[in-house]
């Protein structure tokens, strides 16, 4: 939370009471919270015996903040290349570190694609997208394909100018198939 934030979350604290309370791990660090601290060391708080590990730290603050609050971009990302660290320190391979963070935070495996760093990435994702490419190479295109020239197509077969076009296969595949 930003410095400037400090006041409203005052004000609110005054006027709703403290609704969330500062989680600290087994050993009283704070998990979630330091903004609440930071306005009131009296907040209340909530130790959570179970969390022991950097790990297990980790696992409950990006947890706790998906939950309770929009988080920012970047902080998701530092947050899950910090455990993604962690798993790398563990011996997990870098492929599975996606499967891992996912299976442990319970977030989907599109999220932590979306926001983990390139290099804990599952590398079955990375290699497809490579063979792709070489298999491209000899064909006109002579790259993949963007999202938005899919759309393209689909607005087209959605308007009124593609009437004439029935009962036709339309392969939009930037030559991918092409014999």
């Amino acid at each position: 939370m930003k410095r400037g934030m400090i006041p409203e979350l005052k004000s609110s604290s005054r006027r709703v009471g403290q609704l969330y309370p500062i989680l600290l791990d087994y050993y009283g660090n704070i998990i979630d919270g330091e903004h609440r601290y930071s306005v009131d060391e009296g907040w209340r708080t909530m130790r959570l015996e179970h969390i022991r590990t950097e790990k297990d730290r980790l696992i409950a603050r990006i947890i706790s903040n998906t939950v309770r609050r929009s988080v920012p971009s970047r902080e998701k990302t530092m947050l899950l290349a910090r455990l993604g660290e962690v798993y790398l320190n563990e011996g997990v391979e870098p492929g599975r570190i996606v499967y891992k963070i996912a299976e442990e935070t319970g977030m989907s495996y599109t999220w932590v694609m979306k926001y983990l760093p390139e290099k804990f990435k599952d590398y079955t994702q990375s290699e497809r997208a490579t063979s792709a490419t070489r298999h491209i190479a000899g064909k006109d295109a002579k790259r993949l394909g963007r999202p938005e020239e899919v759309a393209y197509v689909a607005l087209f077969l959605a308007s009124d100018e593609s009437s004439f076009i029935t009962g036709s296969a339309l392969v939009v595949d930037g030559g991918l198939t092409a014999m």
